[in-house]
């Protein structure tokens, strides 16, 4: 659990530094800086079983979440810099493993 924690914290760091350092050089929400994507993806299958329907179904989900934007992920793009960039996607990936966690039980993936 512990290894989630750094894992994420730490794709956090760097992707919020990167995105920013970026956005600098290629403007608002540059489309060629994807670690924002990554570390979304990441936040919504953290701490969830590790198998092949939560990797699918989370992919699937978060890709739904970052395209809609549910309050407040749309509002967190306007932070400041690599801010931004990232956070609006680790709200969706929050989105996206909250409702993954309701599915398991449903669908019965572990």
């Amino acid at each position: 659990m512990i290894d989630w924690f750094i894992i994420l914290v730490i794709t956090f760091v760097v992707g919020v530094y990167a995105a920013d350092r970026m956005s600098k050089e290629w403007g608002p929400d540059p489309g060629r800086v994807v670690a924002d994507e990554g570390i979304g993806y990441l936040m919504t299958v953290a701490f969830l079983p590790h198998n092949m329907w939560t990797a699918v179904l989370g992919f699937v989900l978060f890709r739904i979440l970052d395209i809609w934007k549910p309050f407040p992920t749309r509002t967190l793009e306007r932070l400041p810099g690599g801010w931004g960039i990232v956070a609006d996607d680790v709200m969706a990936g929050i989105y996206g493993n909250l409702v993954l966690r309701a599915l398991i039980p449903v669908v019965g993936i572990c």
